[in-house]
């Protein structure tokens, strides 16, 4: 398929565009796509480790504002 959801109900979307760390900010992610139709995955190579942490241990409120 095009787009790919997450796989599962448990699944976490980290925004990149609200991370406040992570500069410029991705106003294009996230778009569930297989292929990134901007030619770069961004979304991915600047997401780093300790992100993913913290989204981890952070409670989940769906899309931050």
């Amino acid at each position: 398929p095009e787009h790919t959801p997450p796989l599962s109900p448990k699944a976490r979307v980290l925004w990149l565009k609200w991370d406040t760390q992570v500069q410029p900010p991705l106003d294009c992610a996230p778009c569930f796509k297989r292929e990134c139709p901007l030619g770069h995955l961004r979304c991915l190579q600047d997401l780093s480790p300790q992100q993913v942490l913290r989204a981890l241990s952070e409670p989940s409120t769906g899309v931050p504002t």
